[in-house]
């Protein structure tokens, strides 16, 4: 199956931009949407300063690129929020669950198109 992605087009809600990423790995594709920040809390993610939306979905996505190609799609969602939940705790330890960065993946394996 060949995937390429002809355009990306993401109308954010606010002028600091959005939260999405659109990820084509070897293994996996997937969309991850942020949720839209309500804390105000900066994250450091891929080497700038950004609201926990985009951290979550640019860390869900590099631990996609990180997974080892086998995982079924629940072993790489558990290993997408494992990521995300030590990111977080590296960054901000000890918020309450409502303060966590937080994002909806849509993912397809391409071995099993599943």
């Amino acid at each position: 199956m060949c995937l390429t992605l002809l355009r990306r087009h993401a109308v954010a809600k606010t002028a600091a931009g959005g939260e999405d990423v659109a990820f084509l790995g070897e293994h996996v594709y997937a969309v991850v949407d942020g949720a839209t920040d309500k804390t105000g809390l900066r994250y450091t993610s891929r080497g700038r300063e950004v609201n926990s939306g985009l951290f979550a979905a640019e860390t869900i996505a590099d631990a996609l690129a990180d997974a080892p190609g086998d995982l079924e799609p629940a072993e790489l969602v558990a290993h997408a929020g494992a990521a995300l939940a030590a990111a977080r705790e590296r960054q901000h330890p000890g918020l309450r669950r409502e303060e966590y960065p937080a994002a909806a993946l849509a993912l397809l394996r391409r071995s099993t198109r599943e």
